[in-house]
């Protein structure tokens, strides 16, 4: 992970400049870089090994949540003046 990558994960949440629609790029390889950390991280996952239970409706939602996190949904959720 380069170092603009490290440091945008710090603050992913409050970026202005993806409100303003700007540095799309950016923005999808921290999807990406998560969508690879959350694939990553349930391949290694073995029964009893987490100190909770993850049920499977949890994990699709996780899915799901996952999926809808690209540029034109966010866009479209912040443009939308009833959000």
């Amino acid at each position: 992970m380069n170092n603009e990558l490290r440091e945008a994960h710090k603050d992913w949440l409050f970026r202005d400049d993806w409100y303003r629609g700007e540095n799309r790029t950016l923005y999808d390889e921290l999807v990406s870089e998560k969508q690879k950390i959350y694939n990553m991280s349930f391949k290694k996952l073995t029964p009893g090994s987490l100190h909770f239970k993850l049920t499977d409706s949890a994990k699709e939602c996780l899915d799901v949540s996952l999926e809808k996190a690209t540029w034109e949904n966010f866009q479209k959720k912040v443009s939308d003046p009833k959000h």
